[in-house]
């Protein structure tokens, strides 16, 4: 049974696509856009934890969590990476509502 979400825009309700969203994020964040590939590939870690029903504060904690292991071990790529990605999740959470949901087949 798949995990889903849906993003809905604070100002208007509106729900855009999801390629739109990275568009944006983009956009306000400075970061290269790419059609084929998501920003940070936000969409697999954020995205996924939305949709098990995380929160936009709980995705912040499991990241900065991530953050101090990989500074340890010296991982200082996943370190940079993970640091884009706590400014894509405060991006979302400030402009972003969230749905998600488990479809049953």
């Amino acid at each position: 049974m798949p995990s889903v979400y849906q993003l809905f825009r604070r100002d208007n309700g509106a729900s855009p696509f999801l390629q739109t969203v990275d568009r944006q994020l983009c956009q306000e964040l400075d970061l290269p856009f790419d059609e084929k590939e998501w920003v940070a590939d936000w969409h697999n870690h954020i995205g996924f934890m939305l949709a098990i029903g995380k929160s936009f504060p709980q995705i912040t904690n499991t990241i900065k969590k991530n953050i101090a292991e990989w500074q340890e071990k010296g991982k200082t790529d996943y370190v940079e990476w993970s640091y884009t990605l706590l400014r894509i999740n405060h991006f979302l959470h400030e402009h972003y509502t969230v749905d998600a949901w488990k479809e049953w087949k």
